[in-house]
């Protein structure tokens, strides 16, 4: 199998990276926006007539949730309309596409976890954003698969997890939201699940929910990174909310139920994942 891997240079493809090295059966090529802007129509084009693949993952994306209610349009360029280029060239040149969204689509109003069957409401303009994304993809491309996942974390870039635990470790008191509720969900678990889901080229098309199992809320995961790292959880302390310039889903968490089902995965519980990548740090320090 042929892979061409998008945001290569972002949590999921740095572990795509890492667990594609040395597997059997899959090659892989991975590309960023050095390589190649998916909003550009022209390019993207061109770049698929030189570049043959059996399936792209497309982990390339927006994230930056409170920028986006500054820069709809940077948002909806990279979440939506990048999407619809991809999802045009698979239609046109015969592979699959599996793009990477989020549970930000959901309002968090369900007050239980959130299946595929749920209607979308984003609160924001990025989970708007990554709406349009899914449906511009599975109206052109109906094959494709959607991965919705939520509240990423790894050893890579900036996010919450890394913020906490160099805090933790430098004994800081943290004060975090608790009436947020969502999944956390650790990026080499969600990278392996990604390859599963290729490997399977017979897998029905359409939206699919992966995260760790269990849900917490921000001030619980910050909690739980505190303990791992050694450090007093009881420096962290609740806050009602968090002056931000996107408003998000009070409830967030994700069922995974049907891509157990279909694929025969279940995820492992978060602390556990979350334990995992507290041991990878310490192994890299």
């Amino acid at each position: 199998m042929q892979l061409i891997v998008t945001g290569a240079n972002g949590q999921l493809g740095s572990y795509l990276r890492e667990l594609v090295r040395g597997k059997e059966g899959i090659e892989a090529e991975f590309i960023d926006v050095d390589t190649l802007d998916l909003t550009d129509a022209g390019a993207t084009g061109r770049y698929f007539d030189e570049h043959k693949c059996d399936a792209v993952v497309n982990c390339a994306a927006y994230t930056n949730v409170d920028g986006a209610e500054k820069d709809i349009e940077a948002a909806r360029r990279v979440n939506a309309e990048a999407v619809k280029n991809l999802a045009e060239n698979a239609v046109r040149r015969g592979f699959r596409v599996i793009h990477i969204s989020t549970d930000y689509v959901f309002d968090g109003t369900k007050g239980v976890a959130y299946d595929e069957e749920d209607s979308p409401n984003p609160l924001n303009a990025y989970g708007a954003s990554k709406r349009e994304g899914e449906e511009l993809l599975l109206s052109t491309a109906p094959d494709s698969i959607v991965i919705r996942t939520a509240w990423l974390y790894s050893n890579v870039g900036r996010n919450f997890y890394l913020t906490m635990q160099d805090r933790a470790r430098k004994g800081l008191a943290s004060s975090v939201v608790e009436n947020q509720i969502g999944s956390p969900t650790f990026a080499r678990d969600l990278a392996q699940i990604i390859l599963l889901v290729a490997e399977r080229g017979d897998a029905p098309g359409g939206i699919y929910h992966c995260v760790n199992a269990g849900s917490a809320s921000w001030y619980d995961f910050a909690r739980e990174i505190y303990a791992l790292n050694g450090a007093d959880p009881e420096l962290v302390t609740p806050a009602s909310d968090y002056p931000s310039a996107a408003k998000r889903p009070g409830f967030s968490a994700l069922n995974t139920d049907k891509i157990r089902d279909t694929f025969g995965i279940r995820m492992r519980d978060w602390k556990e994942a979350l334990r995992e990548c507290v041991g990878e740090t310490s192994k890299n320090m």
